[in-house]
């Protein structure tokens, strides 16, 4: 059933990177009120996930505080990032440039496993970058996209959150994990910034109920994804099939931008860039 679970989780991702695009642009608030929204909708469909997962155990959360922090932590910057670059970018770019996110793990790896990088992971890293570069070729001239920098910091984050992420999956039981994680970055991201989301729900008073319908939407596709993503980990012979799969996600996002936002400029060199992704993927994850 893992390759099952693994093309759902491919699905789910790819919809949700173009959903998020369309959130970006739907109501114009800040990237923090967006990212709240987000998380406050993913919150409720965690709770649904409770139930059938082995309901709430707090004693489990007993000496894993300090991944639960870096988690939350780096899923707040990771969104707030993500949210204010792809505002400034197309959904495919967007998805190319996210895939940085294998480099920054490899990176961790490295620093923090102690992984010993190979001439074919070098190598990836290379075609990687590559990739991202041909994503911003507009014309005849590379013109660097300033939203690029922030998709790196994203990815570089969320790379980060994957780790602590690894460590809660160990204790955790996938309601437990989903609902900490959504629950706990919506009010590390909302306490502080309370006024300027209020402020921000002002504005956009007439546009509120748009805006949480496409945030629910956005939200229901990144639990579908998790949801998908957890099981194909844990029923998957090697889990590393599973990561290498999953950046098929890259090409399908690209297609499902071109069909559905429109986004049609350039398209044969996104469509390579996002191959070129996977490739790296599978490279760097060799």
């Amino acid at each position: 059933m893992w390759p099952l679970y693994t093309l759902m989780a491919v699905v789910g991702r790819a919809t949700y990177g173009v959903l998020s695009k369309v959130l970006s642009n739907h109501v114009k608030v800040s990237p923090v009120t967006q990212t709240l929204f987000l998380l406050a909708a993913s919150t409720v469909f965690a709770f649904f996930t409770v139930p059938f997962s082995g309901g709430f155990d707090l004693v489990d959360l007993q000496g894993i505080w300090s991944a639960v922090a870096v988690a939350l932590v780096t899923n707040a910057i990771g969104n707030i990032a993500y949210f204010k670059g792809i505002a400034k970018l197309e959904s495919a770019t967007t998805q190319v440039a996210f895939s940085s996110i294998l480099i920054w793990g490899l990176i961790l790896s490295v620093t923090f496993l102690g992984t010993k990088l190979s001439l074919l992971q070098g190598l990836g890293v290379l075609v990687l970058l590559f990739a991202i570069l041909l994503a911003q070729y507009q014309g005849k001239r590379l013109k660097l996209q300033p939203g690029i920098l922030l998709i790196v910091l994203s990815a570089a984050s969320f790379a980060g959150f994957q780790v602590a992420s690894a460590k809660l999956s160990q204790t955790l039981n996938l309601g437990m994990y989903l609902v900490l994680v959504y629950l706990g970055t919506a009010l590390l991201v909302g306490i502080p910034y309370i006024r300027g989301i209020r402020d921000d729900l002002k504005r956009a008073s007439g546009h509120l109920g748009a805006l949480s319908k496409t945030a629910f939407i956005t939200a229901a596709a990144s639990v579908f994804y998790y949801i998908f993503a957890y099981y194909a980990y844990k029923h998957a012979p090697d889990p590393g099939l599973v990561v290498l799969l999953l950046t098929a996600q890259v090409v399908l996002a690209v297609v499902l931008s071109v069909v559905f936002l429109k986004e049609r400029a350039n398209i044969a060199l996104k469509v390579i860039a996002a191959v070129l992704a996977m490739l790296a993927a599978i490279l760097i994850k060799a």
